[in-house]
């Protein structure tokens, strides 16, 4: 009963480079360039990618994975939505 994967776990160190590589891309470009957040967050979507990729996941993979991350966050988004609706009326 062998439960072998096709993807390749990242390593701690992997996983550092990446998570630092994205907050040097986030610090680097607001700080220093100037540029607007959206462009460095798709920045370090492509790293991350790249990363993945190497690990065997497929596009097809990434994109469920953030599927499914979205829509187990929805509801706590939803809820801190409507309490800054209504802190908003108050104020």
């Amino acid at each position: 009963m062998s439960n072998e994967s096709k993807f390749k776990a990242p390593s701690v160190g992997l996983s550092a480079f990446v998570f630092l590589s994205i907050v040097a891309i986030l610090i680097f470009g607001i700080m220093v360039l100037h540029v607007d957040i959206h462009v460095l967050l798709i920045m370090g979507l492509i790293v991350t990618s790249l990363v993945s990729f190497k690990l065997g996941y497929s596009f097809d993979d990434l994109v469920d994975g953030m599927k499914t991350s979205i829509s187990r966050a929805m509801t706590a988004m939803l809820i801190f939505i409507l309490i800054g609706a209504i802190i908003g009326k108050w104020i």
